[in-house]
C-alpha cells in the first residue's frame, strides 16, 4: 500500500482493480481467491458502501475499506457557457 509523505494511506479505487489484483490482494488477507469474483459482482451492481456486501464478512468488509475507496460514479455533468461573454461573466 502506497503512504502519502505525511504517512498517511492512499487508498485505491477498488474499482480501478483488475479481477487478478484483487485475488492477489485477498490472498495477502488470507482470504479464498473466489471472493474477487463475489466482489465483483458487488461492484458492477452499484453498491456504495462496503457493508451492502452481505456475503462478504464484516472482518474482511472492514480491511476492504482500510484499503480501497468505493466510488459510484453513475453520471457526470459538465456545465460549459454557450458564449465568450458567458464565460468572461462567470469569472
Amino acid at each position: 500500500m502506497a503512504r502519502k509523505s505525511n504517512g498517511e494511506i492512499m487508498k485505491t479505487q477498488l474499482r480501478s482493480l483488475e479481477l487478478d489484483d484483487l485475488k492477489i490482494w485477498l490472498s495477502e488477507q488470507g482470504e479464498k481467491p473466489f471472493r474477487a469474483k463475489q466482489i465483483f459482482e458487488w461492484v458492477q451492481k452499484g453498491i456504495t458502501s462496503f457493508d451492502q456486501m452481505t456475503n462478504i464478512s464484516k472482518a474482511l468488509r472492514l480491511k476492504m475499506d482500510e484499503a480501497f475507496l468505493l466510488d459510484n460514479v453513475t453520471s457526470l455533468s459538465i456545465w460549459t457557457p454557450r458564449t465568450k461573454q458567458e464565460n468572461i461573466s462567470c469569472l
